[in-house]
């Protein structure tokens, strides 16, 4: 069996998420779920996209494969074991790119046992959008140590402290680490706009 036949079942094996993925966002006012924070996390993923400014949208080789729904080759490659193709990564569904998220997102951030939907929301996105999401919120968190892995001291630190309180701090810090991005690699400010509306966009408190 090749690459391509194993990935494809690797990816069709995700697809049990899928259910979870695709029901009903629900209200603003609704419970902690991971459709209700994947929407907001979607509507910002966009389809695919291969700029090749963006470093998330190469491979291992350093070869343009682009991002799909959100999906980098990293991202793809950690869901399957395998770096995509271009032509593998422009045939990912929306099921499978969903079930990607709720996997290697969701999961690993403990989303089901969140208290707060609105801080399930950011944190999500944030992780999503960031490889030092957790690290970022770790931060704000300011007394547990910074390793950027979700575990029962960040957990208990998060649900200890005041969710509204925490949700505007990630906010703040999270504007920061952009424009820090920026400052690092100034080509990346073709990105500052989209990423401030996806960051200011978070307004439940």
């Amino acid at each position: 069996m090749n690459n391509t036949a194993k990935i494809a079942l690797v990816l069709a094996g995700l697809l049990g998420f899928a259910a979870m993925a695709n029901a009903s966002p629900g209200s603003a006012g609704g419970g902690v779920s991971f459709a209700r924070s994947y929407a907001r996390v979607r509507r910002w993923e966009g389809g695919y996209q291969e700029n090749p400014n963006d470093p998330g949208n190469y491979d291992n080789e350093g070869r343009l494969i682009g991002t799909n729904m959100g999906i980098t080759p990293g991202t793809y490659k950690q869901a399957t074991g395998y770096w995509p193709t271009k032509a593998e990564m422009k045939a990912l569904t929306p099921d499978q790119a969903a079930a990607i998220f709720k996997l290697l997102f969701w999961d690993k951030i403990w989303g089901d046992k969140f208290k707060d939907a609105a801080l399930a929301d950011i944190v999500l996105d944030g992780v999503v959008n960031h490889g030092r999401g957790v690290r970022l919120f770790q931060e704000i968190l300011g007394d547990v140590e910074q390793d950027n892995k979700w575990g029962p001291e960040t957990h208990a630190s998060m649900l200890a402290k005041n969710p509204a309180q925490l949700y505007r701090a990630y906010r703040e810090r999270r504007k920061r680490y952009y424009l820090q991005l920026i400052e690092n690699d100034p080509k990346l400010a073709v990105f500052k706009n989209g990423w401030m509306r996806r960051i200011d966009s978070f307004t439940d408190y």
